[in-house]
C-alpha cells in the first residue's frame, strides 16, 4: 500500500510516449527502453515510499488523512521498516541506473541521481521543496520532460555508435518533439498532484505543509487545474427556504450544497449536489465524495470517477454537470440525450401538482381554500399532505378537499409514513371512496411487504421515502407499490432516475418526478428528467417558490398546472450561477 500501485501509470505514460517516439524515429533500442522503464517504477516506488515515511514524521499524514492508505502514519508498517524499503528501491533503481550510465554516458548520471534525489526530498530533507510550493514545478519536470527525453536518449544514443559512457550529448538524441511530448504528459502528471492538493490543503496547511494548493488557496489551484486541461470546481451555496422543508430533524429553513462545474471536452457543464439527511450522504460526506471524484478524474477519466462514486447526491452532482455538458456538445435539450427519452420529440411542457400543507395537515377549511386557490390557478392535480394530527382529521382534510375542488381534479395524499398498519388500513378504504389517486408513503420505509398488502384497495400506493432505504429493484422485485417517486438527488442522478423510470415502465408502476427541494440547477435537471419519459403525469417539481433567492433566474417556471421544459441546450439556464 505504502508504494501505492495506483500511482504507477504515471511513471508509465513517459516512458511509452519515450518509446513510442523512438520507435517513429527509427532508433527503439529494446534493453534501454526496458531498463528505463523499471529505473522510472523503482524510483517512483521509492518516491512514495519516502513520501508515506516523511509525512508521518513531519505530522503532515495522520491515520485519517484522506487519499491512498497512510502505512506509516495509520501505524500499519513500524517506520524504520518503510524507510529500508525506501533505500532499497532507490538501491535497486541505482543498480538498473548502472546499466544506463553504461550506455548514455554523463547525461544518465545526471537524471538518475537528480531523480532520486528529487524523489527523497520533495518531502524529506532540512528543506522539503513539496512544503514550499515546489511540488508541481517537480514533477512537470520529472515525470514529463525528464522521463519523456531521457527514454528517448538512451534509445537514441545506443543506436548512433557513441561507444560506451559517452561525455557528452550526441547530436539527435534529444528532440523538440520529445520535449513537447514531455509537456503534455507532465501536465497530465502535475494535474494528479494538483487535485490530491485541493483534497488535502486543509490538513495540509494545519501541518505547516504549504503546497501550491495551500499558498494559492482553493479557488487558484482549481485556474492552475483548468490551465493543464481540465477542470472540477466544487462551489457550496446556500439557499433559504419559505416555508421552511419538514424533516425528521425538524424544520429546515435553509438547503445546503455544492455547485459542480466541469470542463469535458471543451464545453462546460454544471451540476449541483444538495445532500439531505435521511434521505443521501451528509454534507461533509458529500464534499469528500467530490474530492474523491475529481481525483480519479484527473488519474483516468470522468466516466470512471462517476462509476465510483456511491454517494447518491453527490454522484448527481457530477452526473448532471456531465449531461449537461454532452447535451450542450450536442446542441440539445437535456431530456432529449437521457436513456429512455425521444431524441426528435420536443416536449414543452410537464404537468406538476400543487401541495396543500407544507409542515402540518391543514385543517380542513383552511385545505379546502388553498385547493380552490390552486385550482383556480390552473392546478389540475394537488397532493395534500397528511400524518400529523391522526388518520381521522386526516380523512376529514382530504374529504374537505374533494368536497371544495369536485370530481374532476386528481387528488393524491402524501402521509410520510405517519400512519400504522391499521390507520393506513383504514385511511386507504376511507379515500378510495373519495376517489383519491394513490397514497404516498402510507407506512414508514423498512417493510415493503406490509406496504404490498396495502395494494389492490381502491387507491394505488406510491412510494417516496422507501428509496431512500432500498434501491429500486428491491422496490419493484418485492412488487410493494403502483407508483414510485423518483427524487434524481436520492436516486444518484438523471442518468440513473431516466434508467429507472423505465424499469418501473417494464415492471407495470408508474414512475413520477420530483424533488428534495433543491436550488434552480438540480431542479431544472429533475424537469429534464420528467420530459424524458414518454406520457409522464403529473410531478412534483413546482417548488421553485419555496427558495426565498435562487442561485440564478428560474429556467422552468410553472404556468397553469405545467412547469416549462428548456429547449435550450443542456440545461438551458439563460443565466448559469
Amino acid at each position: 500500500m505504502a508504494a501505492r500501485p495506483q500511482t504507477l501509470p504515471a511513471g508509465v505514460a513517459p516512458v511509452v510516449l519515450g518509446v513510442g517516439l523512438a520507435v517513429a524515429d527509427g532508433v527503439f533500442a529494446p534493453l534501454p527502453a526496458l531498463a528505463a522503464l523499471v529505473g522510472a517504477l523503482l524510483i517512483q516506488v521509492g518516491t512514495n515510499l519516502a513520501n508515506d515515511y516523511y509525512d508521518a514524521v513531519n505530522g503532515a499524514d495522520t491515520g485519517d488523512s484522506e487519499g491512498f492508505t497512510r502505512v506509516t502514519a495509520g501505524g500499519l508498517i513500524e517506520p524504520a521498516r518503510v524507510r529500508r524499503a525506501t533505500v532499497l528501491a532507490f538501491g535497486l533503481a541505482v543498480l538498473v541506473g548502472t546499466y544506463l550510465v553504461f550506455v548514455g554516458g554523463t547525461l544518465t548520471v545526471v537524471i538518475g541521481l537528480s531523480s532520486i534525489a528529487a524523489g527523497v526530498l520533495y518531502t524529506g530533507g532540512p528543506y522539503p521543496y513539496g512544503y514550499y510550493g515546489l511540488g508541481d514545478l517537480f514533477v512537470f519536470v520529472f515525470f514529463g520532460l525528464v522521463a519523456v527525453t531521457g527514454t528517448y536518449y538512451v534509445q537514441a544514443v545506443s543506436t548512433v555508435a557513441a561507444g560506451p559512457l559517452p561525455p557528452g550529448v550526441p547530436a539527435g538524441t534529444v528532440t523538440v518533439d520529445g520535449l513537447l511530448a514531455g509537456v503534455a504528459v507532465g501536465a497530465l502528471a502535475t494535474g494528479i498532484l494538483v487535485v490530491n492538493n485541493i483534497r488535502d490543503r486543509e490538513t495540509d496547511s494545519e501541518a505547516g505543509k504549504r503546497t501550491l494548493a495551500v499558498v494559492l488557496g482553493d479557488r487558484l489551484s482549481r485556474v492552475e487545474y483548468v490551465g493543464r486541461g481540465g477542470l472540477m470546481e466544487v462551489e457550496p451555496f446556500s439557499v433559504a427556504l419559505d416555508p421552511p422543508l419538514g424533516t425528521t430533524h425538524g424544520a429546515m429553513r435553509e438547503r445546503r450544497g455544492f455547485l459542480v462545474r466541469i470542463e469535458y471536452g471543451g464545453v462546460e457543464g454544471i451540476g449541483e449536489a444538495t445532500p439531505l439527511g435521511g434521505w443521501t450522504e451528509s454534507k461533509k460526506e458529500c464534499r469528500r465524495a467530490l474530492d474523491r471524484a475529481a481525483t480519479v478524474a484527473a488519474e483516468l477519466d470522468w466516466g470512471v470517477a462517476l462509476r465510483k462514486l456511491d454517494a447518491p447526491a453527490a454522484r448527481h452532482g457530477l452526473a448532471l454537470a456531465l449531461a449537461d455538458a454532452r447535451a450542450r456538445t450536442a446542441e440539445k435539450p437535456l431530456y432529449r440525450t437521457l436513456d429512455g427519452g425521444a431524441d426528435t420529440v420536443s416536449v414543452e411542457r410537464v404537468p406538476v401538482n400543487a401541495t396543500l400543507g407544507a409542515e402540518t395537515t391543514p385543517a380542513p377549511e383552511e385545505a379546502a381554500t388553498r385547493a380552490k386557490e390552486a385550482v383556480s390557478a390552473g392546478f389540475g392535480c394537488l397532493t395534500v399532505k397528511v400524518g400529523t394530527r391522526g388518520v381521522e382529521s386526516d380523512i376529514e382534510c382530504v374529504r374537505a378537499v374533494r368536497n371544495a375542488v369536485g370530481d374532476g381534479v386528481t387528488l393524491r395524499v402524501d402521509a410520510n409514513g405517519a400512519w400504522t398498519r391499521q390507520e393506513a388500513q383504514q385511511a386507504v378504504d376511507a379515500l378510495a371512496a373519495l376517489g383519491v389517486a394513490y397514497v404516498e408513503q402510507p407506512l414508514p420505509t423498512v417493510d415493503l411487504a406490509k406496504t404490498a398488502d396495502l395494494r389492490d384497495r381502491g387507491v394505488d400506493i406510491a412510494l417516496d421515502e422507501s428509496l431512500a432505504a432500498h434501491d429500486v429493484g428491491t422496490v419493484l422485485d418485492a412488487d410493494a407499490a403502483d407508483v414510485l417517486v423518483l427524487k434524481p438527488m436520492v436516486v444518484g442522478g438523471p442518468d440513473l432516475t431516466a434508467q429507472a423510470a423505465r424499469r418501473c415502465r417494464a415492471a407495470d408502476v408508474e414512475p413520477v418526478v420530483s424533488t428534495t427541494v433543491n436550488a434552480v440547477v438540480a431542479r431544472t435537471g429533475a424537469v429534464h428528467v420528467a420530459a424524458s419519459i414518454p406520457g409522464v403525469g403529473p410531478c412534483g417539481l413546482a417548488t421553485g417558490d419555496r427558495v426565498v433567492r435562487d442561485l440564478a433566474p428560474d429556467a422552468a417556471p410553472v404556468e397553469d398546472g405545467a412547469i416549462r421544459v428548456p429547449q435550450e441546450p443542456g440545461l438551458g439556464l439563460t443565466t448559469p450561477p
